[in-house]
């Protein structure tokens, strides 16, 4: 399974439905088939738009941009509590979780 493939399934989306998974990144038909069959790589930029979508997130516009802002601000924000997060704290926590 290429990358597309396994972002489609991830996605909900089934091996009929590649026109309809590639028009959400701007693919057309023919292009999306392409990178199905594994024809064609794709390009980071390409990449970078199979995550926004797969985040959820709007098309960029000067209105959006704040919300976008916003949950990468988000991101970082989890990322520096995970990071600060002891492996054995949470080792413990499961063990506690286990034992109730």
């Amino acid at each position: 399974m290429n990358n597309f493939q396994e972002w489609m399934e991830k996605m909900g989306f089934n091996r009929k439905q590649v026109s309809e998974a590639g028009a959400l990144i701007g693919f057309r038909k023919d292009l999306a088939s392409l990178v199905s069959r594994g024809a064609r790589e794709l390009s980071e930029t390409e990449r970078l738009a199979l995550a926004a979508v797969r985040a959820g997130l709007p098309a960029w516009t000067p209105e959006t941009d704040a919300a976008i802002a916003d949950v990468g601000a988000v991101q970082r924000i989890i990322e520096r509590a995970v990071a600060r997060q002891e492996p054995s704290s949470s080792a413990s926590a499961s063990e506690e979780s286990k034992a109730a």
